[in-house]
């Protein structure tokens, strides 16, 4: 009787440390998930007002960061040199945005070997540009 309640002890000790690193990680995992999904809203956004609005790289690049900073998403660390936009227009080939986001990494899950820190997302959406039809953007 004694011996059961020690073995039930230390099969606790065992599989406690694997539960705490699942709580912690299914939640990280989550907000990897949602943060590209948002990134490739974004991403995708970037584009149409390249090919319909006929925007400038430099407005689409302040476009999406005004778009990032909004208190529904709240994406921090986003800058101009994380977003890269091609306008499509030199051989009449698709326009195309990509945006490059570094998530923090939690203290645990840091800890683990070969796990990267930081965590970087890209999203990248393109689209056949036919803007030139109403004329060039200015760059």
């Amino acid at each position: 009787m004694v011996k059961e309640k020690g073995q039930a002890l230390i099969e606790t000790l065992f599989v406690l440390p694997l539960l705490t690193l699942f709580l912690i990680a299914i939640p990280f995992f989550a907000r990897i998930f949602i943060t590209w999904i948002i990134l490739t809203q974004t991403a995708r956004h970037g584009v149409f007002l390249i090919v319909y609005a006929n925007y400038n790289e430099n407005q689409v690049k302040e476009e999406i960061i005004n778009y990032l900073s909004k208190e529904k998403y709240m994406l921090p660390g986003i800058k101009k040199e994380n977003i890269t936009v091609d306008l499509g227009i030199r051989f009449h080939g698709p326009a195309w945005v990509k945006i490059d986001y570094e998530l923090k990494v939690p203290r645990l899950l840091r800890r683990i070997p070969g796990f990267p820190n930081p965590f970087t997302l890209s999203a990248r959406s393109e689209c056949y540009n036919d803007s030139w039809y109403f004329g060039f953007p200015d760059n």
